[in-house]
């Protein structure tokens, strides 16, 4: 869908522009532009609706894993759900912004 889309912009530019270079009639520009405008704007409409769907499969998924991607990361469990916010926090700011300031205990047991 995002490819029709992103065609479509094309396709409304490029003929817009042609169809003014040659003079041709106004209502044939009209409907290749907006014709091509509304099918690109359509199509983005349905890509959207399939990435929310995409994007809850993920959420769920990591909801679901969460306590086993952090043994995978060989960090101890939070006890309490403010420790867990703090600690995906932390790891957040580590992954997105390279804040090396947090200073993690690794569970020694896991790496032997």
């Amino acid at each position: 869908m995002l490819v029709i889309s992103a065609l479509s912009g094309i396709f409304a530019l490029l003929s817009g522009v042609y169809l003014l270079i040659i003079q041709a009639s106004g209502w044939l520009f009209l409907l290749c532009f907006w014709g091509g405008c509304l099918v690109g704007w359509l199509a983005y409409q349905g890509a959207l609706g399939s990435a929310v769907v995409y994007a809850e499969l993920i959420k769920s998924s990591f909801d679901l894993y969460r306590n086993e991607l952090l043994k995978q990361m060989r960090l101890p469990l939070p006890k309490t759900p403010q420790e867990e916010m703090k600690q995906w926090r932390e790891i957040g700011e580590f992954i997105y912004f390279n804040n090396t300031a947090v200073a993690w205990e690794y569970n020694k047991s896991d790496i032997d």
